[in-house]
C-alpha cells in the first residue's frame, strides 16, 4: 500500500511508467496526447470547448500536424482507452490510505470513512442518444460516484445513459464495511438498506414520505401509544419537538427488515425529518450527519465548473467513454492537490476549510505548468520549480477569509 508521502514526482512516475512505449508507427506519442488531453480539459473551465480546438493545441504542443480523420481515430481507440484506464487505476491507488482529515468525526461515529454517494450528468451532441438517451434532454450521460468525504478517494464510479434509475448502479458491498455511506432518496431501497448493514457497513438516509414501517420499540422522544403507528403517521405531530429515537419494522417481498430511526423536528417546516440509519451512536449527535451529503453536490460542481464536464462535445460512442476517464484522471489528480492542502496544515479546522471547489479551480489554473511538469519525464524541458508554484497556490485552497466558515467546517463544528 502506499505511503501517506505522495509526491509530485510519484505522480509523474505514473504518467512515466505506462507511456513510455516505444511508438514507432505513431505519428504523435501516446504521452504527447494524454497529457494534452488531461490538462487541456483541466483547464477549460466554462470556456467553449471542441475536439477541434484540442486538436489545434496538441499540434502546437507537439509541432506535429495530425489530421481529423487521424485525431478522431486515436481519440476512440481501444489502444488509448487501455493507457488511460491504467493511469487512473495506478493513480487512485496514490490515493488509498486513512483519511488526512476528519479523524474526530469518524471516531465519533465509529466509522473507519464517510463515503457519499450520487450521479450527475453531463449533456451530449442529439446524435448521441443511440448509446446515451437522456430525460430532459435528447442525450445525455450519467456519471455516478462514490467518494470519501474526507480523503477525496474514490472507491468506486461508472457511468450510464441519461434516463438510466440511480438504484440501478451501487458500488460493491465489500467496500462498504464500516464505513458509513450517504446517499439522496434515489438510492431509498430497504433491501439494500439490509445488505449493507450484513456486510458490516453503516448507511444513513431520509426516509420517504408516507413511509409505511411500523414504531416497536421507543427509546426517546414519542408517547408509548405511539407503538405500532407507522411512521407516515408521525410526520406532522410535534411531540414537544424533543429527538425521536426509536426502532422500525417492515416487511417487503416477504422479508422482514428492522431498522432504527431517528427524527428531528424542523423548525422552518414545522414537522419531523426521519431518517432510517444502523449507526448506534447517541441520537442528538446524529443531528447535522446527513448534510455532509450536500458536499458531492458540491464536488460535481466543482468538476463542471473547471474540469470541462458539464458537456462533453461529441457522439462518438468511444470518444465519449474515452473522455470520461479523461476526467476521472484529472479528478483524480485534483484529489492529489487536497491531500498535498492538508500536509501542509497542522489544525483539523484548517483541512476542513479545503474545499473541493477551490481545489478544482487551482487545479485549473495549474494546468499547463502541471502538463510540462508531466512532460518533462519523457525528455522534456522541465518547469521552472513546478514544486514551489504548487506551494504558492496551496493556501488558495481555503477561503482567504479565515471568519468566514464554509458548509464542511460548519457542519463539522455542530456535530462534534
Amino acid at each position: 500500500m502506499p505511503s501517506e508521502n505522495n509526491t509530485l514526482e510519484q505522480i509523474r512516475q505514473v504518467f512515466s511508467d505506462i507511456l513510455s512505449i516505444k511508438e514507432p508507427t505513431a505519428k504523435i506519442p501516446s504521452f504527447e496526447l494524454i497529457s494534452c488531453l488531461v490538462f487541456n480539459f483541466s483547464g477549460q473551465a466554462k470556456d467553449f470547448f471542441s475536439l477541434e480546438s484540442l486538436r489545434r493545441d496538441l499540434r502546437s504542443q507537439s509541432g506535429t500536424s495530425i489530421k481529423r480523420s487521424s485525431f478522431s481515430e486515436r481519440l476512440s481507440s481501444e489502444k488509448l482507452n487501455l493507457l488511460l484506464s491504467e493511469i487512473l487505476s495506478q493513480l487512485t491507488l496514490q490515493l488509498f490510505h486513512l483519511p488526512l482529515r476528519g479523524r474526530k468525526l469518524c471516531k465519533l461515529l465509529k466509522v473507519d470513512d464517510v463515503f457519499l454517494l450520487d450521479s450527475t450528468s453531463s449533456l451530449l451532441p442529439d446524435g448521441a442518444n443511440e448509446y446515451f438517451p437522456g430525460i430532459s434532454t435528447e442525450a445525455a450521460l450519467k456519471y455516478h460516484l462514490c467518494l470519501s468525504l474526507l480523503s477525496g478517494y474514490s472507491p468506486w464510479n461508472d457511468f450510464s445513459e441519461g434516463s438510466s434509475h440511480d438504484q440501478n448502479h451501487f458500488p460493491f458491498l465489500s467496500l462498504l464495511r464500516n464505513k458509513l455511506l450517504l446517499f439522496d432518496l434515489g438510492y431509498y431501497d430497504f433491501f439494500q438498506f439490509h445488505q449493507i448493514h450484513k456486510e458490516g457497513g453503516f448507511f444513513f438516509s431520509r426516509s420517504k414520505e408516507g413511509c409505511a414501517l411500523k414504531i416497536t420499540q421507543i427509546k426517546q422522544g414519542l408517547p408509548r401509544w405511539c407503538l405500532g403507528k407507522k411512521l407516515s403517521e408521525l410526520e406532522g405531530a410535534k411531540y414537544s419537538k424533543q429527538d425521536i429515537d426509536a426502532i422500525v419494522e417492515g416487511e417487503k417481498n416477504g422479508e422482514l427488515f428492522r431498522f432504527r430511526v431517528v427524527g428531528f423536528y424542523n423548525n422552518n417546516e414545522r414537522r419531523y425529518h426521519f431518517y432510517l440509519t444502523n449507526l448506534e451512536v447517541e441520537v442528538k449527535k446524529l443531528r447535522k450527519v446527513y448534510n455532509l451529503r450536500w458536499q458531492i453536490e458540491l464536488f460535481f460542481k466543482g468538476c463542471k465548473q473547471s474540469l470541462g464536464m458539464e458537456k462533453y462535445p461529441t457522439k462518438k460512442l468511444g470518444i465519449i467513454i474515452n473522455l470520461v476517464l479523461v476526467n476521472l484522471i484529472a479528478q483524480t489528480l485534483g484529489m492529489y492537490l487536497l491531500q498535498e492542502g492538508c500536509k501542509e496544515k497542522t489544525k483539523e479546522e484548517e483541512k476542513l476549510g479545503i474545499s473541493f471547489q477551490r481545489v478544482f479551480l487551482i487545479l485549473n489554473l495549474l494546468a499547463e505548468d502541471f502538463k510540462e511538469y508531466i512532460l518533462s519525464a519523457f525528455e522534456r524541458k522541465p518547469p521552472l520549480s513546478f514544486e514551489d508554484k504548487i506551494k504558492l497556490f496551496l493556501p488558495e485552497l481555503c477561503d482567504p477569509d479565515k471568519n468566514r466558515k464554509n458548509s464542511l467546517q460548519l457542519l463539522f463544528s455542530l456535530i462534534l
